[in-house]
């Protein structure tokens, strides 16, 4: 702005008829050229002309620095920063609109300070009062003075936007990577899971999702499912660098950005904002806590389920291999049978040998087939029972995957039926063979001998009814009970037999009984016998019977007692596994101390369930002989059991003692990594408001280079802490690599499927904080003082859905 635009009269203009390039040096002589020429002089200090100038001039310092006013009022009363991308973009527009007036406008206002400054020299040279010219100076000082800070502070603002946007840039794909690896975890839950109604409102997608996928449909898909379930605890390790571990301080510097914004605002309210990004980091670190220890859970439960699953199926293929092997040799024996021609020509001993061979083989396969319908019972009653059991442990919907193991069962069942029914009728013919070529006498005599062997095998009883103690010295299960399924067979095939021969003898008394006297005494002595011979056999048949149900239930309870060890040696892998993987033993303090918390709250209900399994094996092994072999494998599976439970909580005290050492040895680190961060963002943000100087004045440039040498200072105290947070990071990673480590003692001696997976993951390796401050300790500090544009973007588009933080601060709803 040129003098003519103030409005001046012409006695101001005269007066500055001088070239503007004059000195402070050279007025004087200059002005006594000036008088010559002229001869104009100020006699008074009161001159009308004198007084209009300093008024004219004072008038357009006024308008200067009202117009200064309104732009620090406007930059004052400007918005806060949010998380919504296009606010935030107008907001910096706004603030860049401010910077491009001031710069445009300087021009003017440095023109009426120079012509105001020149003014105030010439009226000091020609010994002008003081009072006259000194209110003057001070609007002009004032002015230059405010004019420089409106400056400084406009671009600041602008350098801190820019700084913040990029902040919320980095923060935002930060907080959408750990809302990714949220959904995808949950997604793996929701495979296995059913979908449970909240009070959070879930997404389209997640509804889908849970209406999709919400099912095991076969058991065959359980080995899918714990491989995904293993995937995804492998991306939420491996992702703990990338997102969780560096989440708090771009969070941090964020906030650092939003405070240093708002310092010199009128109101201060970015509390808000600060309490919702601190929540929602909190939030999503609890939620990926509480996902990461359900799908360990669920692991765990999906590998006893499995390995159960393979047991089962191992069984019914054992169960379904032996009535195989009975239908061929009933078939060979269907074959056997013989025809009328035969009936005629073989004599009386060829066909009751033949009959009793095919007899005895009968009673073989049908002892045979009653102990494989036995074990299929309870495989139905033990095995799939425990399996459906942990399927609602595990909160898992079963009804598609137990119909599809039950089916085969069943289809066993049947099977096994056809069979008995296809031996019943077998047996039925060939005694009709032994009845029809003997005499009733000779039958029941056959018969009196077979239930007396039947009788004598019995007499070595290996159970006292009363005590409810087995006093045989060692039992042989399957041989056991197929002797006495065959000899319940023998029963009641003898007493089919004994019926017909009760009904041939009393249609022979009702056709004798007038006719023959003799005759009639003989039948009724055979028939008494048959009465004997009945009452014999109902009598062994109740003891055959009742020896069948305890063997049963003896066999039940060693099956039961075994698949409850079996169960808690499974689940001592899953955690025995997980307290010595190096995965777990690098994670963060607050991770390996919630995982440390989560199996120790499963400690007292384990130890109740190992009391119980102990008190049951206890109360069986008083019923059996001390040299039975089954009790001896049982006594020493449970104390193989109990050793590895003190090892599990040997383990689990080894790790706490590794946490407290740790989080000793962490706690003087993090104080000094942290303060070596806070000094960071300091000097980020004394950074970002430093600029350029705007003019050649000297105290001007003297003021940057003071701020500079601050700089430079705090830099160099920066690498004095930063060499001490080295120290104390080079002794925590020490400690953490120097760990009791793993337990090679914890184990079966075998390597489930489970141990080679964990065995072949690899670690996670932990960043060390301080190595990567001081990696970038200088380029921190140097890289903030390049030169800024004077116009430029974040860099953010707002297009991307991920740099769009508004409204994604809500993470998808998945506590269920």
């Amino acid at each position: 702005m040129f003098v003519a635009d103030l409005g001046l009269n012409d006695t101001y203009t005269t007066f500055f008829d001088y070239p503007l390039s004059w000195k402070c040096g050279s007025t004087s002589a200059s002005l006594v050229c000036y008088r010559d020429a002229n001869e104009i002089y100020y006699d008074s200090a009161e001159s009308e002309t004198t007084r209009k100038l300093i008024s004219q001039l004072s008038t357009a310092l006024d308008e200067e620095t009202s117009w200064i006013t309104g732009l620090e009022l406007k930059l004052l009363q400007m918005g806060n920063l949010t998380l919504d991308d296009n606010l935030n973009r107008h907001l910096l527009d706004d603030h860049q609109e401010i910077l491009n007036k001031i710069r445009t406008h300087q021009s003017s206002s440095r023109s009426v300070l120079f012509q105001a400054e020149q003014a105030i020299e010439t009226l000091r040279h020609t010994n002008q009062p003081e009072s006259i010219w000194k209110q003057l100076e001070v609007k002009c000082q004032e002015l230059r003075t405010r004019l420089e800070d409106l400056q400084t502070e406009a671009e600041g603002r602008v350098r801190i936007l820019l700084h913040s946007l990029d902040s919320l840039e980095h923060l935002t794909y930060k907080l959408q990577s750990l809302r990714n690896l949220l959904e995808n975890l949950d997604s793996v839950l929701l495979v296995n899971t059913p979908s449970v109604n909240t009070t959070t409102t879930t997404t389209i997608g997640e509804n889908q999702l849970s209406n999709k996928l919400n099912t095991i449909n076969h058991p065959d898909e359980i080995d899918s499912c714990i491989l995904r379930i293993k995937a995804a605890l492998s991306e939420s390790n491996s992702s703990h660098n990338n997102v969780i571990s560096t989440l708090p301080s771009v969070k941090q510097k964020f906030i650092a950005s939003v405070n240093r914004y708002a310092d010199n605002k009128i109101q201060r309210n970015n509390i808000e904002l600060e309490d919702r990004i601190e929540y929602t980091v909190k939030e999503a670190n609890n939620r990926l806590l509480h996902l990461i220890g359900r799908l360990e859970i669920q692991s765990t439960y999906l590998t006893e389920i499995n390995i159960l699953y393979k047991q089962y199926e191992k069984h019914l293929s054992e169960s379904i291999h032996q009535l195989d092997k009975t239908k061929l040799q009933l078939n060979i024996i269907q074959k056997s049978l013989l025809r009328s021609d035969e009936l005629n020509t073989l004599t009386m001993n060829k066909i009751k040998k033949l009959s009793q061979e095919r007899l005895t083989k009968l009673y073989t396969l049908q002892g045979d087939l009653n102990k494989t319908e036995n074990d299929l019972k309870n495989l139905k009653s033990v095995e799939l029972d425990l399996i459906e059991k942990k399927f609602t442990e595990a909160n898992l919907i079963t009804n598609n995957s137990m119909n599809a193991m039950n089916q085969p069962l069943d289809n066993a069942l049947n099977y096994q039926k056809q069979l008995i029914d296809q031996c019943e009728k077998l047996q039925k013919q060939f005694m009709k063979y032994l009845l029809t070529n003997q005499t009733t006498q000779e039958c029941l005599n056959e018969f009196l001998n077979q239930t007396n062997r039947i009788g004598d095998q019995l007499s070595n009883d290996y159970i006292d009814h009363k005590m409810d103690e087995i006093k045989k010295q060692s039992i042989e299960f399957p041989l056991d009970m197929n002797k006495l399924n065959e000899t319940l067979a023998q029963i009641n095939s003898i007493q089919s037999a004994s019926q017909i021969l009760r009904n041939r003898l009393n249609q022979t008394i009702e056709q004798i009984k007038t006719i023959d006297p003799n005759k009639l005494r003989l039948t009724q002595s055979e028939l008494k016998q048959t009465d004997i011979l009945d009452n014999r056999l109902e009598t062994l048949k109740d003891d055959v019977i009742s020896r069948i149900s305890q063997l049963d239930t003896l066999q039940n309870q060693l099956t039961q007692y075994d698949n409850d060890i079996n169960e808690f040696n499974i689940w001592l892998d899953e955690v025995g596994n997980q307290l010595n993987c190096q995965t777990t033993a690098h994670l963060p303090e607050n991770y390996l101390k919630h995982k440390l918390q989560s199996i120790k709250m499963l400690i007292p209900n384990r130890k109740l369930q190992l009391d119980n399994i102990q008190q049951s094996i206890n109360a069986l092994l008083t019923k059996l002989p001390e040299s039975d072999d089954h009790g001896k494998l049982m006594k020493e599976n449970m104390n193989k059991l109990n050793n590895r439970w003190s090892q599990l909580l040997h383990l689990i005290n080894t790790r706490e003692d590794d946490l407290k050492a740790r989080e000793s040895f962490n706690n003087s680190y993090a104080q000094a990594r942290n303060q070596v961060q806070d000094m960071l963002l300091t000097a980020d943000g004394r950074l970002t408001t430093l600029s350029s100087p705007i003019t050649l004045n000297l105290n001007s440039v003297k003021q940057q280079m003071d701020k500079l040498n601050e700089l430079y200072s705090l830099r160099e105290t920066i690498k004095q802490h930063l060499d001490e947070v080295d120290q104390l990071g080079s002794a925590y990673d020490t400690l953490l690599n120097t760990s009791s480590g793993s337990d090679k003692n914890f184990g079966r001696g075998t390597t489930s499927s489970n141990d080679a997976h964990i065995s072949a993951s690899s670690a996670v390796p932990r960043v060390s904080t301080s190595a990567a401050y001081k990696q970038s300790k200088d380029n921190k500090l140097m890289n903030v003082l390049s030169p800024m544009a004077s116009s430029g973007s974040s860099g953010i588009s707002s297009a991307d859905p991920m740099c769009n933080l508004h409204g994604k601060l809500s993470f998808p709803s998945i506590m269920h």
